[in-house]
C-alpha cells in the first residue's frame, strides 16, 4: 500500500517517487502546492506529461496514463463514479481563494453578474475533507 499506516485515506509520499506523474503546467496553484509538497519530501517526481488543465490531467490518470494531483473540485466536477483512488496529501487540505476580477468602471452585463453570484455560491461553500 502507498498509504500511510493507520489513515488509508493518506497518501504516503516517499512512496510516490516511482509513479509517473501527470502535472498541470508552472503556475497553476495547485502546481505550485505539487512542487512545494514533493521538495518537502525531497522527491523528484517523474513529470511525464504537462497539461493547462485540471480536468485534462485527471481524465488522462483516469486513462491510467499515470498519477496526477488535483483539487478535489475537479474531481467532484468529473462526475467519475468509479475507476479512481483518491488520497488526500497530507493532514489539512490544500486551499486557495478563488477571486473575480473587473474593471471597477466597467459595466457588467447580467450573464457576467450572474457568473459571480455563482462563483460566490460554489467557492464559498466549504470543502469536504476524504
Amino acid at each position: 500500500s502507498r498509504c500511510i499506516p493507520g489513515h488509508p485515506d493518506q497518501i504516503d509520499m516517499s512512496k510516490v517517487a516511482d509513479i509517473p506523474h501527470v502535472m498541470v503546467r508552472k503556475g497553476h496553484a495547485i502546481r505550485n502546492a505539487a512542487e512545494a509538497l514533493f521538495k518537502q519530501h525531497h522527491i523528484a517526481p517523474d513529470c511525464i506529461l504537462e497539461t493547462g488543465s485540471t480536468i485534462t490531467a485527471f481524465n488522462l490518470a483516469m486513462s491510467g496514463v499515470g498519477a496526477t494531483i488535483v483539487p478535489l473540485r475537479t474531481v467532484e466536477m468529473s462526475k467519475a463514479l468509479n475507476g479512481y483512488r483518491c488520497y488526500q496529501i497530507g493532514s489539512e487540505p490544500y486551499t486557495w481563494d478563488v477571486k473575480v476580477f473587473y474593471r471597477r468602471d466597467s459595466y457588467l452585463d447580467n450573464a457576467e453578474q450572474r457568473f459571480i453570484e455563482i462563483a460566490k455560491q460554489t467557492f464559498s461553500v466549504p470543502r469536504r475533507t476524504q
